[in-house]
């Protein structure tokens, strides 16, 4: 019997392996070290792998979607597998979401399956025909978007800098890669501060970091990050 809340990994099959398997493994096990129980990484891996493998055409990139619904003896694991193609050379469009807060004392920076609030700034983004939402916290401090998590370069500055985990956002498992390489920085994010941004990435597991054209009508500069993954 599961829980009414399970944690999630969506992740990124590129035809031979998973990309940044153990930046995933390890934000699963904080949350399951949070929700008092466990599973076996083995088992797990070999349960991802055997999805893959009874999928059509296992060589072709897939998104995998990993639920974990901790439960008193053993977690319940669901593994679903897609088709899914990064696409090249894309760029977004983003908004500000309304009437949307996240609560930074309250946010675990876990992914789990309570995303009515994310939910909510995806349906505001169809309406008004943007890619994604920017979300606000209680302090008024930007911190990601619906589905990424945000990188932004100032002018004049060599350095890259995303919101700080302190701020509310989820710790987004490609973000968390680019910490560890040192390949980014956290930094306070407000919408004066974006306003003056030079260029804007979004990133995530899946679908890697991707430019900013525009956001809720001011243009920024389309660049390279620099970064190689």
């Amino acid at each position: 019997m599961k829980t009414a809340i399970g944690l999630i990994e969506t992740m990124y099959w590129n035809g031979h392996t998973i990309d940044l398997w153990p930046h995933h493994l390890l934000r699963l096990q904080k949350g399951l070290e949070q929700y008092q129980t466990d599973v076996d990484e083995d088992e797990l891996r070999e349960q991802c792998f055997y999805k893959i493998k009874q999928s059509a055409d296992p060589k072709q990139p897939k998104k995998l979607r990993l639920e974990v619904y901790p439960a008193p003896e053993k977690a319940e694991v669901n593994i679903t597998v897609s088709d899914f193609k990064r696409t090249e050379g894309i760029t977004l469009t983003l908004g500000f979401a309304s009437g949307i807060c996240i609560q930074s004392t309250r946010a675990s920076g876990l992914k789990t399956t309570d995303r009515a609030l994310y939910d909510k700034a995806q349906e505001q983004a169809a309406a008004l025909q943007y890619s994604d939402m920017i979300l606000h916290n209680e302090k008024g401090h930007l911190v990601e978007t619906a589905i990424y998590n945000i990188i932004w370069k100032e002018k004049g500055k060599p350095d890259l800098y995303t919101p700080d985990i302190k701020e509310g956002c989820i710790a987004g498992v490609m973000r968390h890669y680019l910490l560890t390489k040192g390949f980014i920085t956290e930094a306070i994010l407000t919408k004066d501060l974006l306003g003056k941004a030079e260029s804007v990435w979004v990133c995530n597991a899946l679908r890697g970091i991707i430019p900013v054209r525009s956001i809720a009508g001011r243009v920024y500069e389309i660049r390279e990050t620099g970064i190689t993954l």
